[in-house]
């Protein structure tokens, strides 16, 4: 409807260890210019949100994501 809007993902999360996602994500986010903004939700230190925990995705995370706001 609005094709030269930018648009933005406010938050997103893991609750699995999953880097196949991550890094889907962030393809879509690198092929969308019109994607503006992209903020991860990484909850309370233990919490089912946090990344830390999930070491797979924090490296896919840190490959594919993080490059993204250079």
């Amino acid at each position: 409807a609005f094709p030269s809007k930018p648009f933005m993902f406010p938050e997103w999360g893991l609750t699995l260890d999953d880097p196949g996602y991550v890094k889907s994500f962030a393809t879509f986010v690198r092929r969308h210019r019109r994607v503006r903004f992209a903020s991860f939700y990484n909850g309370s230190p233990g919490s089912v949100y946090d990344l830390r925990r999930k070491t797979k995705s924090l490296a896919a995370y840190r490959r594919y994501v993080v490059p993204l706001g250079r």
